[in-house]
């Protein structure tokens, strides 16, 4: 029946993915999904072939079989994380990045990539340093499988107190300027980040 012979597909598939036979694998595991739509670890590996066969570049065509993989096992943390980093580096989609990562994390209490990435996207794209602090110091306690966290930690947290510093000389150049009545130019020095709590009294 259709359930057998996708079994005996998805087999052929793995076995083509263990010799790295790229266009064997694709092929083997579309046909296996094809008979059977509902089989979640196929559809994941279809779309790590793909990834594979583009020569370990995220690129579309992993999308549509992660994204069934998820729907289908939504607790597959390592589908999240895929998913996550083609978001990021195909689609510029940050915000879907970092829903996924976040999902993996959640769901692999071992996990480590998606916290670097989630780091990485915090860092860059939402201008974010004590998310992505709190993202590799996490990454860290997990293990530091590359023994690289510490060094990437030490800078994020150089950049953090840097900006701190520059943020009180804002503020305290913005007080100056409200004193003086210069609007236009406490104005300037909110736009460089000075740090002022509104409060009424």
């Amino acid at each position: 029946d259709d359930v057998r012979e996708a079994k005996a597909l998805y087999d052929e598939g793995f076995c083509h993915r263990a010799y790295k036979r790229w266009p064997e694998a694709i092929a083997a595991f579309q046909k296996c999904v094809a008979l059977d739509a509902n089989h979640s670890d196929a559809w994941f590996w279809l779309g790590y072939a793909y990834y594979r066969q583009n020569g370990r570049k995220h690129c579309d065509a992993s999308f549509e079989p992660w994204t069934r993989c998820i729907a289908l096992d939504p607790k597959h943390a390592a589908a999240h994380h895929n998913l996550g980093t083609l978001l990021n580096d195909v689609r510029k989609d940050y915000d879907g990045a970092k829903k996924m990562y976040r999902k993996a994390i959640e769901l692999d209490p071992k996990i480590t990539p998606p916290l670097w990435n989630l780091s990485l996207i915090l860092e860059n794209q939402k201008n974010d340093l004590p998310g992505a602090i709190e993202a590799m110091e996490e990454y860290i306690r997990r293990g530091n499988p590359d023994n690289d966290g510490e060094q990437r930690l030490a800078r994020l947290q150089r950049e953090a107190d840097a900006k701190k510093v520059e943020a009180a000389k804002a503020s305290r150049s913005f007080l100056e300027a409200c004193e003086a009545g210069n609007l236009r130019e406490a104005k300037a020095f909110l736009a460089r980040g000075a740090d002022v709590n509104w409060q009424e009294s």
